[in-house]
């Protein structure tokens, strides 16, 4: 029953599209107590158990910011497509797991996979890309938060494009779909800052999105760098190395301090100015 509810009424994996009774469907499910049966990883004996007493705060959001989306708005921002709709609803179905710590890394120092991530693969068979989002989302979070608190607190670094246009290139690079990783955080916020209304925890959203916009940094990932490692490495007179990568992220942060210039010579005194920070040799 559980499974017919999920895949009839809310999402399907097979045609990557949903109904328009998602938060009905996901309703049911929490009603009848079903979060822990099929958001999970039936394999796995030792796996975790969310609260999900607030849970319902989550998709009850996402459902009002889908019917009440105008231009500029948290939804019409962050939900782009029909696809994008898709993994929201799958990204909603999850949110339960950020109060869980995370699993210790393996024998080989790497990072285990996200709790969400596993109940994900697991319980309802997600695809490649939703699971790289799921866990970017997740590991991104406390940096969302991060520049969020930066904005909600008027610290003088909110003024900072190349901070937040970096920022969003990376998460964006790093498990893409990077305004569903921020759709994520705010609806992981709205859950667990159950004490505080809805509407008050949004506001504080939109006016993160709103200083985005600001500083015009909505398209950070699809910017164009002004100068590529090669050329760098040419105007700087030495060959290209492992210093190539970080100094070309020094060239695109002062290329996102100038919006509007085209000409990289500021960037590469830029560089210069760090050869010894850069190693650069």
């Amino acid at each position: 029953m559980a499974k017919l509810l999920l895949y009839g009424c809310a999402v399907s994996n097979r045609r990557k599209t949903l109904d328009k009774n998602a938060c009905v469907a996901l309703g049911i499910l929490d009603r009848l107590g079903l979060y822990n049966t099929v958001f999970t990883d039936p394999a796995r004996e030792n796996m975790p158990a969310p609260d999900t007493s607030n849970w319902s705060m989550a998709y009850r959001c996402l459902d009002l910011l889908e019917k009440n989306q105008t231009p500029g708005s948290i939804y019409a921002t962050l939900v782009t497509s029909e696809e994008a709709r898709y993994l929201a609803w799958n990204l909603v179905c999850l949110t339960s797991w950020e109060q869980l710590p995370d699993d210790p890394p393996h024998q080989n120092g790497k990072p285990a996979l996200p709790l969400a991530t596993q109940a994900a693969r697991e319980g309802f068979r997600a695809y490649n890309k939703l699971s790289d989002v799921v866990t970017a989302a997740h590991r991104h979070r406390p940096h969302i938060l991060e520049l969020k608190d930066i904005v909600d607190t008027a610290q003088p670094s909110m003024k900072e494009r190349d901070r937040f246009g970096m920022a969003i290139r990376d998460w964006d690079s790093r498990g893409g779909s990077w305004r569903l990783q921020v759709l994520y955080a705010v609806l992981v916020d709205v859950e667990t800052r159950s004490a505080i209304p809805t509407e008050e925890v949004l506001s504080e959203w939109q006016r993160f999105l709103d200083h985005l916009f600001e500083l015009d940094v909505m398209d950070a990932p699809s910017i164009k760098r002004l100068i590529d490692g090669r050329e760098l490495a040419k105007a700087l007179g030495v060959k290209p190395g492992k210093w190539t990568g970080d100094a070309l992220d020094v060239a695109l942060r002062w290329q996102l301090r100038n919006p509007g210039v085209t000409d990289p010579a500021g960037a590469v005194e830029d560089v210069r100015s760090k050869k010894e920070e850069l190693r650069i040799r």
